[in-house]
């Protein structure tokens, strides 16, 4: 049996070599019978340099213009070299076959069947460029950053974009650039530029599908590029994206986010995006071509950070100065004009019906994520094509790929329907659940509060478990969004985990900003959940600087929060608060949070100094003239509870006493007399109708005084029995009535 299949092979062999032999001898005939006797004749590459079945390859030798030739002799070595031929062709090589014998057919068998064809061809493609190329083999065999540098520096003029990208590979496995000290760090900038301008410069040379690439290998060597280089690449990318695979397509947006980061300052860790809005590596977008080992990363690679504002700066939202007419729009790297043209050209895979045969999770992945760490939101149509397509794609997605493109969703608002959200909770839950990290089941919960979705009950209870579980491993801000997601989603957290989570919360505090603080403090008091005085006091110290920052809104958040959990501050912070509180820009509009504020301070048994007092009622007095009056009544009644006596008070009764002098001349004494026994009663009710009273022109005559001093007297009487009722069944104060109405 053996025998057989040994007898077999060496056939296949022999037929291999004669059918070589024959496509030799019909391919050269005119190089075989006009060879020189000096051996100096030479060919076109175009004849004689490449291979048949590698003329179809024209990436491998874009080179327009540049003739290379080679002596027969040569092509015939190289071709033996990198195994295009088993053997030599004609008798010579039937010779060698008969004496190397079966156990060298059998080995050339094996060999044959484990090395694939493409690895053959692709050595061969190599060894073939090496030999024409001698620059191109001197930059292969450079073992040190250094050595590639001296080449390029000696071989400047002669560089192309095959060089070019030699020199990356070689660079991306010899060197990482965070070890090298800063002066080798500047000299490997140095390289990397003058390698970036050689590129700009054969940029027609360069393929448009291949820019992504080249950013690619950029970016893993920390290469910051100039807006004017970046711009010029990716516009030369822009213009063949219809001819874009979705692979490509997800490279070329993912490469040129970073690349905006970079313009920007965020310098992101080499080939990776933001947080909440991870993508798929290079690797990965590419498929099975072209994969170098130094862009290989895992899959699942926990999503860094990336200073959004920077990537906002840079990508499609730089705006422009408008308070000097002379100042120029920052430079952007990616243009409103070149993402439209990008996401249209999205569209046609995207819509789709059923999941669309070239396109991947991973693809779609990288696109969505990418939008949403440029802050760019498409339209509602494009963001229901990919919805759409993601559903269909469901089934194929890996439990992290969901929940990162359900977290960029989420930071475009766009409130998925809710059979996908059950398709996500179906994919993301039960034994997948377990593959997800606590990072992941955070982010779940905190996309969920975000789109204002209601998934079921018990599948958001085992991501809270699963996150809490591993609390350890979830960063500070992790924790803080935790929290306040799940008070935005109505569910009550067991005290032991909200302790668990503030603990791990702690070292946030000072990164967060004025709102977080605001919204972290009142999530606690929605969980009704009272911290330690250890967090209170670290709370406290950080919020007392972000005081500055507060609205007048969120000024009235933190007060109500900081009551609800039972938290009394110091004096200083509160004459800190006040200050800021005074200083506040007040319209109409604002009077129900400035209730709001003033019943929490009673709440908080807080009593104001008198220039707070004041203070607060200069901010009353300043809505007073576009105020209903029965909002400004509940103002000036709630500054009363605070145990402050406003000036408009001390005001009102001086008036009354004035009112009743000069009413009591002008009318009946009858009438005075009631006037002067209803004024101290009704205080402010009867103020109203006294100074109406004085208002009249006394020629007027006595009965519409006789009228105005029997409601004044009407309104004491009505005061007094009230606050007699209100003694013996004890009704509700004018401040719990505010609180209600807050």
């Amino acid at each position: 049996m053996e025998t057989r299949q040994l007898q077999k092979a060496a056939g296949s062999c022999n037929q291999h070599a004669a059918s070589q032999a024959t496509f030799r001898r019909r391919l050269y005939p005119r190089a075989l019978l006009h060879q020189e006797s000096h051996g100096k004749a030479r060919v076109t590459a175009q004849v004689a340099a490449v291979p048949a079945p590698f003329t179809d390859d024209s990436r491998a030798f874009r080179q327009p213009g540049i003739q290379v030739a080679v002596t027969v002799q040569q092509q015939q070595t190289l071709q033996q070299q990198n195994g295009w031929l088993p053997q030599p062709w004609g008798s010579q090589g039937q010779q060698q076959q008969q004496q190397q014998g079966p156990g060298s057919v059998r080995q050339q068998a094996s060999a044959a069947q484990q090395e694939p064809q493409q690895q053959q061809q692709q050595r061969a493609v190599n060894g073939h460029q090496q030999q024409l190329d001698p620059l191109l083999q001197q930059l292969q065999e450079c073992r040190h950053w250094a050595q590639v540098a001296a080449v390029v520096q000696q071989q400047q003029q002669q560089l192309s974009y095959s060089h070019i990208t030699a020199a990356l590979q070689q660079l991306s496995s010899c060197v990482q650039p965070r070890a090298l000290p800063p002066a080798q760090q500047q000299q490997l900038d140095t390289l990397l530029t003058t390698l970036a301008d050689a590129a700009a410069l054969h940029l027609q040379e360069l393929h448009h599908q291949e820019v992504g690439q080249l950013l690619a290998r950029l970016q893993v060597l920390g290469f910051k590029p100039s807006v004017p280089w970046a711009r010029s690449m990716l516009q030369h990318a822009g213009t063949e994206l219809v001819h874009y695979t979705p692979a490509e397509l997800a490279l070329l947006l993912l490469t040129a986010t970073q690349t905006a980061a970079r313009v920007a300052g965020a310098a992101p860790p080499p080939m990776q995006l933001t947080r909440s809005s991870p993508t798929a590596a290079p690797s990965v977008l590419l498929g099975a071509q072209q994969q170098p080992a130094a862009e290989q990363l895992p899959y699942a690679c926990p999503p860094p950070e990336i200073d959004m504002a920077a990537v906002a700066q840079a990508g499609s939202s730089g705006s422009s100065s408008s308070s000097n007419i002379t100042a120029r729009r920052s430079p952007t790297v990616l243009t409103t004009a070149w993402l439209q043209h990008f996401m249209t050209t999205c569209e046609r895979y995207l819509e789709a019906r059923a999941a669309h045969p070239q396109l991947q999770p991973q693809h779609m992945e990288a696109v969505i994520t990418c939008l949403a760490a440029l802050r760019v939101t498409p339209d509602r149509f494009w963001l229901y094509l990919f919805v759409r397509q993601m559903a269909a794609q469901l089934p194929a997605c890996p439990p992290g790929s969901v929940v990162r493109m359900l977290s960029a969703l989420a930071r475009m608002g766009y409130r998925l329907p809710e059979h996908v959200i059950s398709q996500i909770e179906r994919q993301v839950g039960g034994a997948a659940l377990a593959a997800l990290r606590p990072q992941e089941c955070a982010e779940v919960v905190r996309s969920v509060a975000a789109l204002k979705q209601r998934p079921s009950e018990a599948w958001l209870q085992q991501l809270l478990a699963a996150a809490v579980k591993g609390s350890s491993h979830l960063s500070s801000s992790a924790a803080v969004s935790l929290v306040v997601a799940c008070a935005g989603l109505g569910m009550q957290l067991d005290p032991s985990w909200i302790d668990l989570l503030l603990m791990q919360a702690r070292a946030a505090l000072h990164a967060l900003s004025a709102p977080e603080h605001v919204g972290l403090i009142d999530a606690l008091s929605q969980q009704q959940h009272r911290p330690g005085p250890v967090f209170m006091s670290l709370f406290m110290a950080q919020v007392q600087g972000h005081l500055p920052e507060l609205t007048l809104g969120q000024q009235a958040v933190l007060v109500a929060s900081l009551a609800a959990v039972g938290y009394k501050p110091a004096p200083a912070w509160m004459n800190a608060f006040m200050g800021q509180l005074a200083g506040q820009q007040v319209t109409a509009a604002d009077a129900p949070e400035l209730v709001r504020l003033l019943v929490a301070l009673r709440r908080m048994q807080y009593v104001p100094t008198p220039s707070a007092g004041s203070q607060i009622e200069g901010l009353i007095d300043a809505m007073a003239v576009s105020l209903p009056y029965g909002q400004l009544q509940q103002l000036r009644a709630a500054l009363a509870e605070l145990q402050y006596k406003p000036a408009v008070a001390a005001a009102a009764v001086g008036t009354v006493r004035g009112a009743r002098e000069r009413s009591s001349r002008a009318a009946s004494p009858a009438a005075a007399a009631a006037a002067a026994a209803a004024a101290p009663v009704a205080g402010e009710a009867a103020a109203a109708a006294l100074v109406a009273a004085v208002g009249m022109d006394a020629a007027a005559g006595q009965e519409q005084e006789q009228v105005a001093t029997a409601a004044a007297a009407g309104a004491g009487a009505a005061s007094v029995e009230q606050q007699q009722q209100e003694s013996r069944s004890g009704s509700p104060s004018v401040m719990e009535s505010l609180e209600l109405l807050a």
